[in-house]
């Protein structure tokens, strides 16, 4: 470690890490705000509806078929 502190070169690379690593970070966080904006204004609904009733007859199927197991399984 002390031999890379005293690299005279060592803030310049640090620099251009960070500004890469920025202007990543600030290009990738863009597209997402595109895409979310995007997705927004082609008005998204979600219509889809679960059947919780479905769900209660699977169910109770599944606890009915466990009951008729014999008590060996």
């Amino acid at each position: 470690v002390e031999k890379f502190l005293k690299h005279p070169k060592l803030m310049s690379w640090l620099y251009i890490i960070m500004k890469n690593t920025y202007i990543n970070q600030y290009t990738r966080n863009k597209r997402l705000e595109n895409y979310r904006n995007e997705y927004v204004s082609i008005g998204y609904h979600n219509e889809i509806t679960t059947n919780r009733g479905e769900n209660n007859f699977i169910a109770s199927d599944i606890q009915h078929a466990l009951n008729s197991l014999s008590k060996d399984y």
